[in-house]
């Protein structure tokens, strides 16, 4: 954290990712293109926390300059951020201020639980709410749902709640159980409810898709949420994991930090590997 004192403080609190033409942003360990990489962030990102910026111009000077003079000081320009848990420099080119905070849907200021309180300092976590929230509203709304169906949702739903507000017990991992939460509850609600994973431009995953992998008896259902929190959820036989969005020369890979887990797509296909077991080649069927 000590490093934000290498850059002024100048600009927004928050800063979204632009310009990258659909490619992943690159963190890097120093303001250096060819410093060591430590993470990327999707293309659509927002919410990068600005912890100070170095180079020619400020933040206020290139948000107002002349496009000449921005290209003059392209490569100069460099933003040390933390998104997600991870920090470093990016390149200050790619960034613009971002719209005000994510609020979660429930109400903040009546927060009493860790998971909440946390939910509501994250950006990511929020999203990640939001789109729980709105994924069970068209599940209790839509039309193929019956009291008996809906008495089923909310039990499950109070059930959840109850699962997240123990991730307390995970000490300094309740982030990660918190996130993980979410991605399993997102998973389940596409899964059950049709009406769920209908057509809907306000939703941010996509989903579940199911993948059948050379070696594997058991179907893999992968459900991808785009945006800040880029990540897919893979779940077999009674396997369940979170794989975040990685740096990748072509496809969309993701990985699960210290596990050796990788998805790797390329078009209908996918390569997946396992701990203790052989990469093995992946293709999509039909959602779950």
């Amino acid at each position: 954290m000590g490093q934000a004192a290498w850059g002024d403080a100048d600009g927004p609190d928050f800063f979204r990712v632009v310009g990258t033409h659909g490619y992943t942003l690159n963190m890097r360990a120093n303001g250096d293109e060819n410093a060591k990489l430590v993470g990327a962030k999707p293309a659509d990102a927002t919410g990068l926390r600005n912890m100070g910026c170095k180079g020619r111009l400020s933040f206020a000077e290139y948000q107002a300059t002349t496009p000449e003079r921005r290209r003059a000081a392209r490569f100069s320009r460099w933003c040390l951020i933390e998104y997600n848990g991870t920090v470093g420099w990016v390149a200050g080119w790619h960034l613009a201020e971002a719209p005000g905070r994510v609020r979660p849907s429930f109400d903040c200021a009546k927060a009493k639980s860790g998971a909440e309180k946390l939910v509501c300092k994250d950006a990511a976590l929020a999203i990640l709410d939001n789109e729980l929230a709105r994924l069970f509203r068209r599940a209790e709304s839509g039309p193929a749902m019956t009291d008996e169906r809906r008495n089923h949702l909310k039990a499950f739903q109070r059930g959840w709640i109850e699962g997240r507000e123990d991730c307390w017990k995970a000490g300094d991992k309740i982030y990660d159980c918190v996130f993980d939460e979410y991605a399993m509850r997102i998973h389940e609600i596409s899964s059950e409810n049709a009406d769920a994973r209908g057509a809907d431009a306000g939703g941010i995953s996509l989903g579940p898709f199911a993948y059948r992998c050379e070696g594997m008896g058991d179907v893999v259902s992968a459900l991808f949420v785009r945006g800040r929190a880029a990540l897919v959820f893979l779940h077999w036989g009674r396997e369940w994991h979170t794989l975040r969005q990685a740096v990748a020369a072509s496809g969309a890979r993701y990985e699960k930090a210290g596990d050796d887990m990788q998805f790797w797509i390329r078009g209908a296909e996918a390569r997946f590997t396992r701990p203790g077991a052989r990469e093995t080649t992946c293709r999509t069927g039909p959602a779950g």
